[in-house]
């Protein structure tokens, strides 16, 4: 199984078990912005849900198996591969 999609079914195993999964979206929304970079976006779980919320989201990661995996569940968000450090 990809690193992407193993990472994700961690993340929906807790959704199916009742766990809230979107509390750094729960956050954002609260600060009410227009738009967020979502810096080391993994798979996409926060961008996603943001924009799902009305909040224009890009996601940049450097893991490319991660991102493949972003861009498979949302193909319409931009994903930004690149080194947070530069």
């Amino acid at each position: 199984m990809p690193k992407g999609s193993t990472y994700d079914a961690r993340w929906e195993q807790l959704a199916s078990s009742g766990q809230n999964v979107h509390g750094e979206a729960d956050f954002i929304a609260e600060l009410n912005p227009s738009s967020v970079l979502d810096a080391g976006c993994g798979t996409g779980r926060v961008a996603i849900e943001l924009v799902r919320r009305g909040i224009n989201s890009v996601g940049v990661d450097l893991d490319p198996e991660m991102l493949e995996t972003a861009r498979r569940k949302a193909p319409s968000i931009e994903w930004v591969e690149a080194d947070l450090q530069e």
